[in-house]
């Protein structure tokens, strides 16, 4: 077996196709493959995938408080405490 040179040309479909120069013959494109050996036209989804639309689902709500401090907001926990002054030198 030997490399060839190919070439791209068009069908009479108009479809853009890989030609070989040494026989002529079109060469088909290779399934895609990703790293992990996955090809992403022969996947199927399995009972423990994620759904598009739970992926595309947006449901984070930005704000400013801390962690602690949405933790005693969903809690119902008042702080009575009042925080100390501190100093930087």
């Amino acid at each position: 077996r030997k490399p060839t040179e190919v070439e791209w040309r068009y069908t009479e479909e108009g479809e853009r196709v890989r030609v070989s120069l040494r026989s002529g013959r079109i060469i088909p494109l290779p399934l895609r493959q990703r790293r992990d050996g996955i090809v992403p036209e022969q996947w199927i989804d399995g009972p423990k995938d994620t759904s598009v639309e739970d992926a595309l689902d947006k449901t984070y709500l930005p704000s400013l408080k801390t962690f602690e401090e949405e933790i005693m907001d969903a809690m119902g926990i008042v702080e009575t405490r009042k925080a100390k002054k501190s100093y930087w030198y």
